[in-house]
């Protein structure tokens, strides 16, 4: 009779075995995390979704990255296709020079769902970050083409 006597604090902390489980604290911090988790891995599969338009940031992400090299190292950087997947960058001068040097730090080799449309473009980053023409670059996979521009200010941008 002496367990009737309990105060409320007491049998809340007494379980038995079919008042046991889970507190509803414990289980939204479970949801969150696999709410977070799963935000994660779907953004991460998205390339995959669209092989084109995860080539096309790759080949944004690598103009700019050799745009950047040419302010940095003050040199001409040209940025030309070799096939369908393959681009790589010859540093210089200045854009006019008859002697380029292959930098083979800075190649860029497409996933191999997705190719170049055209190989017969060639670009030019001055020492001060300025392309040499305005280029339109179409990447196509089974389905969709997608483009990357390089304007003469040298900025790279997604179509």
């Amino acid at each position: 009779m002496g367990s009737l006597n309990l105060s409320c604090a007491q049998f809340a902390r007494q379980r038995t075995p079919a008042m046991s489980g889970f507190t509803l604290l414990e289980l939204l911090v479970v949801l969150m995390l696999t709410a977070v988790l799963s935000s994660i891995a779907v953004s991460n599969m998205s390339a995959l979704a669209n092989p084109a338009q995860g080539a096309a940031a790759q080949l944004a992400g690598f103009l700019k990255e050799v745009r950047a090299r040419a302010i940095s190292q003050t040199v001409a950087y040209k940025v030309s296709a070799t096939s369908n997947r393959t681009i790589i960058t010859q540093f210089a001068v200045n854009c006019s020079s008859a002697t380029n040097t292959l930098d083979p730090s800075l190649q860029l080799t497409l996933p191999t769902s997705s190719a170049l449309t055209t190989t017969n473009w060639q670009i030019c980053f001055t020492s001060r970050g300025l392309a040499s023409n305005n280029i339109t670059i179409a990447l196509q996979d089974q389905f969709v083409t997608r483009q990357v521009e390089v304007l003469l200010g040298g900025g790279v941008r997604l179509l």
